[in-house]
């Protein structure tokens, strides 16, 4: 028949069954009386509904038995036709009974109350058809969507039943199971769209707006009304989430379980976290409602027999009608109706073997022929599997309900509420599936050992291995069923309540199921898939609620079948435990449920549980009661093995215990630990059992802290924690740097370190006049006898013998090491997650535009250096005349300094007016202060002073007896100033080389401002016990030598006669802090913007010198005195280098110092009423309370949000730096035009000092 004909058909016979001619509806003006309404209908409208219905059941019938485009066409035809009769239905009820409200008869009253919201009420026409267009269209792309096969590519005729179900469930292969998961959720992704779920949204809530409704969630809920008062679609979904939040511990217990069992498998052990989701292709269910499959896998014995009949019931010889045959002759010995001659004649228990394209998702179907009707049917795509005979008396159910109740009126031929129709064949498959029944009624060989014939009955704490597996099993199949049902329709109740954008379908969906499921896809799923629609459900808009409800009543149901057929009395101590119950051929129990059965629709859905319970409320007890003894086990055994019933968000209190009970403690303890052993070789380099105690020490950490990342850390799902300061422990926690490589890659990264560190720190070289020296007896250190000899800036020679000879002495050594030291840098930041150790490095600024910001920072303050750097070349030309050129890099030996970082030593040479006040206090310092450990512990109390007047910590712990503020003489110690913290909330100390002079004297300040920094963070957890970023630490101590080095601060501490500043005055301060601060910009930006360049590749090993020297000319403008080559590695001559010290926390620390200082500034009143570089915040109690505010937070805030806080502004800024050294940049600029010399260099200079290799 062709497609027009069919709906032309339909259309003529559903129009007889509604046209007032057709019929005798009663003349009425818009009222009736009791008699009236029953009288319409019992003789009118009954045959009417049941034969619209029929002929719309039909139809779909033969669409879902064999999917075509013309039985689709015509379903949709019938489906609209049908809905249109209800309509019509609808505005005769409006017309004619509008006061059935006030009818005397209840019955009356509750078949007109559900008929008259029964169809698209005044909905158009239009939008009916167009919405059941779309919904056929969904439902057809779920029955015909097909994936390729995983092995074979040009087999793509698999569908999700049976082909990719039973993949899911038998394959082994982790990449095969992701593939058929993730294909089957693209198939159904690209062929339902979320536009186009939107738009069917959109009719189903006309639909139910046109019906009084505020949405279809609303409508959908209506078969729930329990006929109080006060009943709401609201409060009952509130009730049925606050029943989820009951059975929530019990379902995190089996996941927890389950995940525990999995990860000691080997081919999940790395796969599946300890706190984390379990992934859902793994689970042996497209959608994870049912974990059956996994049983094997997990179950508490499993040495003890299986409880899958699946194996016993194909040796059997059991086939799809016996199947059937089995059900049928249950329900008969209950005393209950047997199938009829049309269900078994009519129904499709297979799929055809004819090709047909069938909807296999298993249904019942009532043919809508009323009272009397025997054409009941089921259709199937029945598999040989004990989950299908499972699903067999589910769909059986459904068919003796329909007999049970098919002699009541249309409207009444329903379950009590939807719920109720789910649960009945699910409460005797509770009795079939038991163990016993199994064996002995359907005679399965299961190899138990049950005696068939001993019907004694269970004492009640004895509970045996296959007890706990049977009840295992189906806690995998029942208890695992609650989070998806809840997650269903708890995503489709906010997407028609129009809480979520189409957009966020797919977010929110994931959302609900990680929530409530712990599961988690294969791969990321994002905004453009739609993982919704690959559940049938939501294609062929069935509300799922119904399914969650019927788990709860179906354990009630099968609790009073129990008790009606005397094989469980909760009152006594002797009876057998629920789950071993088994009322098979009970027709007391057979009697109690065909009763209830038969109410049907009729009454609410509180008394059809009544009647057959005893009880009007939905309880979850029967059911903890039915697995109780599995939950106990299961609960045990996770305290056993140190596991939690969590996952995700609900593990957040784990975490918070795990972090301060246990992390906190230890990791505390070892910090501790290595920081004595670093602090011992640190200061006695020539103490090689020192060197050993560090490299094991390092190697200790090292393991624990992967052993606590593998263990715990990376164990959570820290991403969902509510509590920021917890994800933000997390987050760096996860990163564990060299910790994260292998053992013996971790030992040779330390060995390579040490050795790398060692080279440095005992690097000397022969004094200019004796250069074939014994380097023990006269071989000079860099600090401070080569700092000294730079310092003075005087013999050119010399000065270039002593810059070479260092390089020689260290860069050129460590350079074989070097190498080494990349490959395994990058190792463990790839091993971090991070594309090499450049990017690692940079994480803690938390910035994905981290290195632009660096750039237009260097390009904002590149004028400055660029300025002062022509003055000073320009001085140098004529101190050094010949040998530095007026406009080309500057010689790097003659700047007064190792690395040319600074230019402060130049002061002499170049300081603007000679004749001006000194601001030079080192001759002051070395009246005052002996260069002893008594002498030098006075400039650090005088510093310590500073600090103390701001009201911030006392630091003399930091450089008493157990510090080493002077260099031994009877023992190498790597020299370079630093501050300590050994993590115990009390030790903190300074370990440098401490000179009598004005630099130092700063370099104190600036190394007890890091001392500080861990004293007023002492309190944080040990993740946050650092700076809010690596250059926060560098900058604390130099926002405080702003002030110090003032010449005002310098005259109230009596070190500097000094009464009021003139230009010339003004301008040599500036230019002496100048020497330091700007000098120091290019190479603070240049050292990690060369080895970022090296860790990614864009340097190659071979070319390590080259672009060394390249970067210094382009940044610096400084060139070698001596030809270089590959044989040399001038960047290992700098400590920070072979230390493995990122240096970009330098360049940092230099802007926001100033940053910082201005803001102090503002706080103690002395800015803008006076000029910034003339500020001291000393004794300023405002100015500390806010700088204590930036220290106290550590590292647990985002750096720009501390900076916000305490700045005004979220980004580093160069403006105060410029502001700070605007009186000088104006006074060169105007020197320099006024006497002509150039400024700027060649960027291709160094090339005449590289010599190939």
């Amino acid at each position: 028949m062709g497609v027009a004909k069919t709906l032309y058909l339909l259309t003529a016979l559903l129009a007889t069954l509604w046209h007032p001619t057709a019929c005798t509806t009663p003349k009425l003006a818009g009222k009736a009386t009791d008699d009236e309404a029953r009288q319409y209908l019992e003789e009118v409208l009954e045959s009417r509904y049941s034969g619209a219905c029929n002929t719309q059941i039909t139809t779909r019938w033969a669409y879902i038995t064999n999917v075509t485009t013309e039985t689709a066409e015509a379903s949709t035809a019938a489906d609209t036709a049908f809905l249109e009769f209800q309509a019509s239905i609808q505005a005769e009820i409006l017309a004619n009974f509008s006061n059935w409200r006030e009818f005397n008869d209840s019955q009356v009253r509750r078949e007109f109350q559900y008929l008259s919201i029964k169809g698209p009420a005044r909905m158009p026409p239009t939008d009916v058809s167009n919405m059941n267009k779309l919904q056929s269209s969904m439902e057809t792309a779920y029955a015909t969507a097909a994936v390729c096969d995983f092995r074979n590519s040009s087999k793509c005729d698999l569908r999700l039943d049976p082909e990719i179900e039973e993949k899911l469930r038998t394959a082994t292969d982790w990449d095969e199971l992701a593939y058929y998961w993730t294909e089957w959720h693209n198939a159904m992704s690209n062929a339902v769209r979320p536009a186009n779920y939107t738009l069917f949204i959109r009719w189903q809530n006309e639909m139910a707006r046109a019906n009084g409704f505020n949405d279809m969630s609303q409508m959908w809920l209506t078969g729930y009304d329990d006929e109080s008062p006060d009943f709401d679609a609201v409060i009952f979904k509130r009730q049925m989430l606050d029943i989820w939040e009951e059975l929530r511990p019990y379902y995190n217990i089996l996941h927890a379980y389950v995940r525990m069992k999995l990860r000691r498998l080997p081919e999940y052990q790395d796969r599946i976290t300890k706190y984390g989701y379990l992934p859902a292709h793994i689970l042996g269910n497209m959608w994870g409602q049912d974990w059956a499959h996994l049983d094997n896998k997990t179950k508490p014995f499993p040495n003890a027999p299986s409880l899958d009949a699946t194996d016993a019931m194909i040796r059997a010889n059991y086939t799809t009608l016996k199947m059937f045959q089995e059900s049928d002759k249950f329900f008969t010995d209950l005393g209950l109706l047997p199938m009829t001659p049309a269900f078994w004649n009519n129904s499709m228990l297979e799929r055809p073997s004819d090709g047909r394209e069938v909807v296999c998702h298993a249904s019942a179907e009532d043919m809508c022929l009323g009272k009397g009707s025997t054409d009941f049917r089921i259709k199937q795509c029945t598999k040989v599997t004990m989950d299908d005979l499972v699903t067999v008396h589910h769909e059986m159910g459904h068919i003796e309900y329909f007999l049970q109740y098919t002699d009541e009126h249309y409207i009444f031929r329903d379950g009590a509420n939807p719920g109720f129709h789910e649960a009945i064949g699910d409460a005797l498959a509770l009795a079939v599936v038991t163990p016993k029944h199994l064996q002995c009624v359907l005679n399965l060989d299961l190899g138990l050992d049950i005696d068939c014939s001993n019907t004694t009955v269970y004492q009640a704490d004895t509970v045996t291995e296959t007890d706990y597996n049977f009840l295992f099993i189906t806690a995998l199949q029942k208890f695992v069923f609650f989070p998806f049902a809840i997650s269903m329709d708890s995503w489709r109740w906010e997407v028609f309540e129009g809480k979520m954008s189409e957009y966020n379908y797919n977010t929110r969906w994931w959302e609900l199921r990680q929530k409530n499921q712990g599961i988690e896809p294969p791969f990321p799923r994002n905004a453009s898939d739609f993982d919704a629609t690959a559940k049938y459900h939501i294609v062929a808009n069935v509300p799922y609620i119904r399914y969650f409800v019927s788990h709860i009543l179906q354990f009630q149901f099968y609790e009073a079948m129990c008790k009606a057929a005397g094989e469980f009395d909760p009152d006594n101590n002797s009876s057998k435990p629920l789950y071993q119950c088994d009322f098979s051929g009970s027709r007391d129990a057979g009697t109690l449920l065909g009763n209830m059965m038969k109410l049907g629709f009729t009454r609410g859905w509180p008394t059809a549980l009544e009647a057959i319970t005893g009880s009007r409320n939905m309880s979850i007890a029967p059911l903890l009661n039915y697995f109780k003894p599995i939950f106990d086990l299961m609960q045990k055994d996770l305290v056993d093995n140190g596991e939690e019933p969590c996952f995700g968000p609900s593990c957040e209190e784990v975490a918070k215990k795990y972090l301060s009970e246990k992390l906190e403690k230890e990791a505390s303890a070892l910090h501790t630990k290595s920081a004595h052993a670093e602090w011992a070789y640190s200061t006695n380099l020539t103490n090689d059992e020192a060197k050993k105690e560090v490299e094991k020490v390092n190697l200790e950490y090292s393991s624990y802290e992967k052993k606590e990342w593998k263990e715990y850390i990376s164990q959570f799902k820290y991403e969902t924690f509510n509590d920021s300061a917890i994800r933000r422990q997390f987050k760096f926690l996860n990163d564990i740097g060299i910790s994260a490589l292998n053992e013996s890659d971790v030992v040779e990264f330390n060995t390579v370190s040490s050795e790398m560190k060692k080279i440095y720190g005992t690097g000397k070289i022969c004094p200019f006049s004796m250069q074939e020296c014994n380097i023990t007896t006269n071989g000079l250190s860099l600090n401070p006898d080569l700092e000294e000899i730079l310092a003075k800036v005087k013999d050119y020679d010399e000065m270039a013998y002593v810059w070479k000879s260092w390089r020689d002495a260290t860069g050129a050594k460590i350079r074989p090491l070097y190498y080494k030291y990349i490959d395994l840098q990058n190792k463990a930041a790839k091993a971090n997650g991070y594309d090499n150790a450049g990017e690692y490095w940079i994480r803690k600024y938390e910035s994905p535009d981290f290195r632009k910001d660096l750039e237009e920072l260097w390009q904002d303050v590149k004028p400055l250096y660029a300025e002062l750097h022509a003055y000073v070349r320009h001085k140098l030309v004529k101190e050094f005349p010949g040998k530095v050129k007026p406009d080309e890099p500057i010689p790097a030996h003659v700047l007064g300094n190792q690395w040319s970082q600074s230019f402060d030593n130049l002061y002499h040479f170049v300081v603007p007016y000679p004749n001006a006040t000194s601001f030079d206090i080192t001759e002051v310092l070395k009246q005052k202060f002996t260069p002893d450990v008594v002498g030098v512990r006075g400039i650090f109390e005088v510093a310590n002073d500073f600090f103390l007047s701001l009201g911030l910590p006392d630091m003399k712990m930091a450089y008493g007896d157990k510090a080493l503020i002077v260099k031994p003489k009877d023992r190498e110690v790597v020299c370079h100033a630093s501050a300590w913290d050994f993590s115990d909330g009390k030790d903190f100390r300074i370990k440098m080389c401490t000179n009598v002079d004005q630099k130092d004297f700063i370099t104190i300040h600036h190394e007890l401002g890091h001392i500080n920094y861990y004293l007023n963070y002492k309190h944080q957890p040990l993740t946050f016990r650092t700076g809010a970023n690596p250059g926060f630490h560098e900058a604390i101590g130099d926002v405080v030598a702003l002030s110090v080095s003032t010449p005002k601060h310098m005259s109230t501490i009596g070190y500097l006669n000094f009464s009021e500043s003139s230009h010339e005055s003004t301008i040599n301060y500036l230019t002496q802090i100048g020497l330091e601060k700007i000098a120091f910009l290019p190479f603070g930006y240049l050292i990690d913007n060369y080895r970022w360049k090296v860790f990614d590749g864009t340097i190659p090993k071979d070319k390590l010198e080259y672009h060394w020297l390249k970067m210094r000319n382009e940044y610096q403008g400084i060139t070698p005195p001596f030809n270089r080559s590959e044989m040399d590695f001038d960047p290992g001559a700098k400590y920070h280098v072979p230390g493995g010290t990122p240096y970009i926390r330098y360049f940092v620390s230099f802007i926001l110092q100033f940053q910082i200082h201005k803001t102090l500034c503002v706080e103690a009143g002395q800015y803008p009423q006076g000029p910034l570089h003339n500020c001291d915040i000393y004794k300023n109690a405002a100015a500390g309370t806010k700088f204590r505010k930036l220290m106290e937070a550590g590292f647990s805030k985002n750096w720009q949000d501390l900076l916000f806080e305490v700045t005004g502004t979220n980004k580093l800024d160069a403006s105060a730096i410029k502001e700070y050294f605007k009186p000088l940049t104006d006074f060169l600029t105007e020197l320099r035009t006024r006497e002509g010399y150039p400024i700027g260099w060649s960027n291709t200079e160094f090339e005449k000092f590289y010599t190939p290799s």
